[in-house]
C-alpha cells in the first residue's frame, strides 16, 4: 500500500496497518468453551482475550453463557466448595460450584 508521508509529502510504501486479526474459527472457540466451561480458560488455551471470544460468539449469533449451559448436562456430577466468608455478612454467598 502506498500512502503519502504527512511530513514530507512523498509517497511511502507501507506493508499494512495495525495488528493482523487472529481469525480463530467459531468451531474451535466453541469446542474450547465446551471443554473448559469457562471463557477465561478457553481464552488461555486459544491464546486470545476473553473479549475476543465474546465477539466471535456475538458475530455468529450465539452467547457464551448458552454454550456453557449446553456443555453442562442437568444431571452432571458436581461438588460444592465452601469459600471463606466474612462473619455476619449476608451478601457473601460463599459457595462455588465445581463441575466434575
Amino acid at each position: 500500500m502506498i500512502v503519502e508521508c504527512p511530513y514530507c509529502g512523498k509517497p511511502v510504501v507501507v506493508n499494512g496497518f495495525g495488528r493482523r486479526p487472529l481469525n480463530i474459527p467459531v468451531n474451535k472457540v466453541y469446542d474450547a468453551l465446551h471443554q473448559h466451561h469457562s471463557v477465561t480458560a478457553a481464552a488461555r488455551e486459544l491464546g486470545c482475550s476473553r473479549g475476543y471470544i465474546y465477539k466471535i460468539f456475538k458475530d455468529s449469533g450465539l452467547k457464551a453463557e448458552d454454550v456453557i449451559k449446553e456443555a453442562t448436562p442437568p444431571g452432571a456430577a458436581y461438588r460444592l466448595h465452601k469459600a471463606q466468608t466474612r462473619p455476619n455478612n449476608p451478601s457473601d454467598k460463599g459457595i462455588d460450584i465445581i463441575y466434575l
